[in-house]
């Protein structure tokens, strides 16, 4: 899915640092970025303790992903952070002005939500049970397509849901030794009735209830 808009910016903040204004939304705050996204990531500091590893729901210009980045690395001897951004322009902005010098955070810019459980590296991230932190500016700036990525229903097709990742059979492998993937999926769909926001059936429920 395709988000277009009809003004893009990237304005100075009072302190100097680089605001994306998109639509007549900042982004970040307009006075101090540093001191918001500091507030942004000891609003999750107990989430953070517990997980080493995140998704991040919006770039925005970073400053919330590096205040994270902080706490992570003080509390877990590795760590990683998936930031997923849907707007293309703000996406090459940043790694053209900014960029993350931390290699363990890691940005990934799709439109479309399903290309992101095609991805081997990202399903089987989906695998650790990371943490899901919502980028509210960005949430907003882009809903519908947000919703969409946390209501993504994967097909209960057995064919398909082997071509989202070869990771499902590596899970059923090392968690269900006895089982063919076949039996491991007909005795999931025998326990629980799946909603729109199922994540590749049982391996996902983690970010469905996010």
């Amino acid at each position: 899915m395709e988000e277009r808009y009809s003004h893009y910016q990237l304005v100075k903040s009072k302190s100097g640092l680089t605001v994306p204004y998109i639509e007549e939304v900042y982004l970040h705050s307009m006075y101090s970025p540093a001191k918001e996204a500091e507030g942004f990531a000891k609003l999750h500091e107990e989430t953070l303790k517990r997980k080493k590893n995140v998704i991040v729901l919006g770039l925005g210009f970073g400053y919330h992903v590096e205040e994270i980045a902080k706490i992570l690395n003080r509390e877990h001897d590795n760590y990683r952070i998936l930031i997923i951004e849907p707007n293309e322009q703000l996406y090459k902005d940043f790694n053209e002005k900014r960029k993350f010098e931390d290699s363990n955070i890691i940005p990934i810019h799709t439109k479309d939500p399903e290309s992101l459980f095609l991805r081997r590296d990202f399903t089987e991230f989906l695998l650790s049970s990371p943490a899901i932190l919502k980028h509210d500016a960005s949430f907003m700036l882009n809903k519908d397509f947000f919703s969409n990525l946390l209501q993504y229903k994967a097909s209960t097709d057995l064919n398909q849901l082997r071509r989202f990742s070869k990771s499902i059979d590596t899970f059923v492998e090392t968690s269900h030794e006895n089982e063919t993937l076949e039996e491991y999926i007909e005795s999931v769909m025998k326990k629980r009735t799946f909603t729109r926001k199922d994540f590749l059936t049982l391996a996902f429920n983690e970010i469905a209830n996010s």
